[in-house]
């Protein structure tokens, strides 16, 4: 069974906020189960004021790793992918 991350902000319309509860009924949904989930989740897109911008900068890349593993309740994930 694959257990995926939110979308993206590129996929209305969540907002941001429910992303974050999506991701953490998520962690909540498979805890005590992990090792029986494979996890992808996603970065590289930044909204800003002026629109949408691609970061694929390790301090971005980290940043966004370590919100995705607090979001999701787990200490590591299976496959992490960089938009492009």
């Amino acid at each position: 069974m694959l257990a995926t991350s939110p979308p993206s902000e590129l996929a209305p319309p969540l907002l941001h906020t429910q992303t974050h509860t999506i991701a953490s009924g998520a962690g909540r949904a498979i805890a005590g189960r992990r090792d029986r989930y494979v996890i992808a989740t996603k970065c590289g897109i930044v909204k800003t004021e002026s629109g949408l911008i691609f970061d694929g900068s390790r301090a971005h890349v980290r940043a966004a790793c370590e919100a995705s593993l607090r979001r999701l309740g787990t200490d590591y994930i299976d496959l992490f992918y960089l938009h492009r």
